[in-house]
């Protein structure tokens, strides 16, 4: 069991200015993370330096929250921590964007949750 709270795992992966992020979003092969940190955002391209964390999956219902996790070097990376208790067994998954409307040109979502959006 993983208690409520716990950090699970980094999102490993090449930091990468927004210029560039956006550059590599026009193409494929690019899995990019942002998460807010302060003022500004943090990219992460987790294509070419895949940890653990690429087997975690989109959900509707997720389990894992991401966050900031500061090193004492100062150095930020992106850490995945528990939004609630999680069962042994159980699926790891985390909300890719919970402001995004539901758009014609996402992805099929296929969580199978009862609050599924449908698209991701």
């Amino acid at each position: 069991r993983i208690s409520r709270g716990s950090f699970v795992c980094l999102y490993a992966g090449q930091i990468v200015l927004q210029d560039e992020a956006e550059a590599r979003a026009e193409r494929s092969g690019a899995y990019l993370f942002d998460v807010r940190q302060g003022r500004g955002w943090l990219c992460v391209d987790g294509f070419a330096h895949r940890g653990v964390s690429s087997f975690i999956n989109f959900g509707c219902a997720p389990n894992l929250k991401p966050g900031a996790v500061t090193l004492q070097s100062g150095r930020t990376l992106i850490g995945f921590f528990a939004s609630r208790d999680i069962l042994r067994g159980e699926e790891l998954t985390y909300v890719r964007d919970p402001e995004a409307r539901m758009a014609d040109d996402g992805l099929p979502c296929f969580c199978g949750s009862e609050n599924c959006r449908g698209i991701y």
